[in-house]
């Protein structure tokens, strides 16, 4: 079962495992702030190849903004193949990109340039606006994505943290990818379910961002078919094709709830008429995502059914933000009967 102090966990009760002080993270800010591109890191006063790193997972770049034809989105990045074979990351995983301590945000790895400048990473230019703006300006670059702070205190900093319970079990784990301010109430909704269901031991991965001075959807959001379990370590204690079920609570822009995921459409149909009856607002519109549809959620990649076994337990419960605000705890209700009858 879900344990009184795992609760506390997730409230940020007792989540922060390092000491307050200037970490790495912290000191590479400072020298984003300071305009400065020599590559940063926790300071050992060695050089360990021709970047002149002073650590495995942090670097001083530039950033610029690449040309129409890239074909970047705009939480995409280009960088040098050996800043990525420093750094130990490759297509597809998540990078921290910080302009300043208030302009910072997380981009995917697209690929790698070939050009000589080995600290020169490209975004587009719908990616630069996350940072504000510009071109051809400093940075700190941070293959550690995720902060080592409890909630409340990523709140206040308005940071980006992940959270996992894992009691062991194999029937259900429960993803919130876009917690806290990028989807608000997902990450309520989460706890709620592994509440209703704690009997059947559930577990519970959720990232949270926030962001006091903008829009922490536009800073934090990656997308839950490209998130990389080598960017986020506490997402990759769970494993993969491990469990019955998966179920993921997420936000889209349309008003309305739809149901996507790899469990077959008979079982998303039943599903369906659950949400209705016990959301109960004839104003609230309920559908089953078709095949091709975005919210389909077919992917392999797509968290939930990488997660469950075969990939074919997936769930995804994608919602407006009014129906998050009003019927989150409805909704969640609606999930754990579903599930209840099955787990």
């Amino acid at each position: 079962m879900v344990r009184r102090k795992d609760m506390d966990i997730l409230r940020g009760k007792d989540f922060a495992t390092t000491p307050a002080k200037l970490d790495r993270r912290a000191f590479l800010r400072l020298g984003a702030a300071a305009a400065t591109v020599p590559l940063l890191g926790a300071c050992t006063g060695e050089e360990d190849d021709e970047l002149g790193s002073t650590s495995l997972r942090s670097a001083g770049i530039e950033v610029a903004v690449a040309s129409g034809s890239s074909g970047l989105a705009a939480c995409e990045c280009l960088m040098s193949a050996s800043l990525a074979a420093t750094l130990q990351v490759e297509a597809g995983d998540q990078l921290r990109i910080t302009k300043n301590p208030m302009e910072q945000a997380v981009y995917t790895v697209a690929g790698t340039h070939s050009e000589h400048d080995p600290t020169r990473v490209y975004v587009s230019s719908a990616g630069v606006e996350r940072l504000g703006g510009g071109t051809g300006f400093a940075a700190g670059l941070d293959a550690d994505v995720p902060a080592n702070l409890s909630a409340g205190e990523a709140e206040s900093q308005g940071e980006f943290i992940e959270e996992v319970i894992d009691p062991g079990g194999d029937a259900l784990v429960v993803c919130v990818p876009h917690g806290g301010g990028i989807a608000r109430h997902t990450d309520d909704q989460g706890e709620h379910l592994i509440q209703l269901l704690t009997e059947h031991q559930p577990s519970l991965w959720r990232a949270r961002g926030w962001n006091s001075h903008g829009c922490a959807a536009q800073q934090w959001y990656v997308a839950s078919d490209r998130l990389s379990a080598a960017s986020f370590p506490k997402l990759a204690t769970l494993g993969v094709d491990r469990f019955a079920y998966g179920v993921s609570f997420e936000a889209m822009a349309d008003e309305g709830i739809m149901i996507g995921g790899t469990i077959d459409k008979p079982t998303k149909d039943e599903l369906k008429h659950i949400v209705i009856t016990t959301v109960n607002d004839p104003q609230v519109a309920v559908g089953v995502a078709p095949e091709g549809h975005p919210l389909a959620r077919a992917s392999v990649e797509y968290l939930p059914n990488r997660l469950t076994a075969g990939g074919l337990g997936g769930l995804c419960i994608a919602q407006g933000a009014l129906v998050r605000e009003h019927y989150g705890t409805a909704v969640a209700d609606a999930v754990a009967q579903f599930l209840s009858a099955r787990l």
